[in-house]
């Protein structure tokens, strides 16, 4: 496994040195020219190695483009731009579909169930439905706005338990989350709120070490935090070959990636909830690839997922 990780850290390297400078793309040494004006003499002392006995001739400078031929050359620019750029994933969302709703999961290793998982979806005054437990919350700036949709996400798998509570305004604009959990005998917190433009507050993770990490990083309003995705994607208009982007925050860094999302295809799939006629679709980004099955018709909703080529994968049960 080092081996093949080693392996692939080289190709990324050299594949990253080729974007930056197309020319080592050629293997072969270029042919040596002998400079001008030297004779054989010159040539084998030391005194001649690194520089020409006689002054290089001037290249002359090719003229400058005129603005007709600029057109095109710019036009062509800004058309490859906007063909690389991707929509906001608020363009394909239909915010209507976010129902009060709680979704339970078993956690499957091949055909094992090693845990479970819930997920909670719902607005403030009808908590109680999905039986959420909150956290104080109070904005730091009157800017965000108020709190309209509360995610709640519960774990409990192989020695790890975990709790999360997301808080998003009316358009679904982060606002703050809280987690807690223990991985082992060790404590998981992360406390996170939004300050304008800027998510701030404090993560105490298993890698992190024993004193809690400062977050502070910049978050513009599609920013979606990573333990929220699952909610997201039942609220998107899929459609075949549909391919967008998606600001993920990685609340346990204190970092921004930024995911692809993808329609593989469109299936029919059976859980222990039943059989439903779903789109499969793939998130790209950070160390793995997760793919999740949503659901084609309302009520709108996610009913299995896990990362793409691991023997692993939550179902829904009810």
């Amino acid at each position: 496994m080092l081996q093949t990780t080693a392996f692939v850290v080289v190709c990324h390297a050299w594949v990253t040195g080729l974007r930056r400078d197309p020319t080592r793309l050629v293997t072969s040494k270029p042919p040596f020219v002998r400079p001008p004006d030297t004779s054989p003499a010159q040539r084998r002392t030391s005194a001649y190695i690194g520089r020409s006995a006689a002054a290089p001739r001037p290249v002359p400078t090719p003229p400058m483009p005129t603005l007709p031929r600029l057109l095109p050359v710019v036009a062509a620019l800004l058309f490859a731009q906007a063909a690389g750029a991707q929509d906001s994933w608020r363009t394909h969302a239909d915010l209507s579909r976010a129902r009060v709703a709680l979704d339970s999961f078993t956690v499957f290793a091949g055909d094992r169930p090693i845990g479970w998982q819930r997920l909670g979806w719902a607005k403030e005054g009808e908590t109680r439905i999905v039986g959420l437990v909150l956290w104080d919350w109070k904005p730091l700036s009157k800017t965000v706005g108020s709190s309209t949709w509360i995610m709640s996400d519960e774990i409990t798998l192989n020695g790890v338990s975990q709790r999360s509570e997301v808080r998003f305004s009316t358009k679904l604009v982060e606002l703050g989350l809280r987690q807690q959990g223990r991985m082992g005998t060790t404590d998981m917190r992360i406390t996170l709120d939004r300050a304008q433009d800027r998510i701030v507050g404090s993560a105490l993770t298993p890698s992190g070490g024993a004193t809690p990490a400062t977050i502070d990083v910049s978050a513009s309003d599609d920013v979606i935090d990573d333990n929220a995705l699952s909610v997201i994607l039942p609220l998107i208009r899929w459609r075949e070959g549909l391919t967008f982007t998606i600001p993920v925050l990685a609340s346990g860094k204190g970092t921004t990636e930024t995911y692809t999302a993808s329609v593989v295809d469109r299936r029919t799939t059976t859980v222990a909830a039943g059989t439903f006629e779903v789109w499969r679709v793939a998130l790209a980004g950070g160390r793995y690839v997760l793919e999740a099955d949503v659901t084609a018709a309302p009520p709108y909703r996610v009913v299995r997922f896990g990362p793409r080529g691991a023997p692993m994968s939550a179902q829904l049960v009810r």
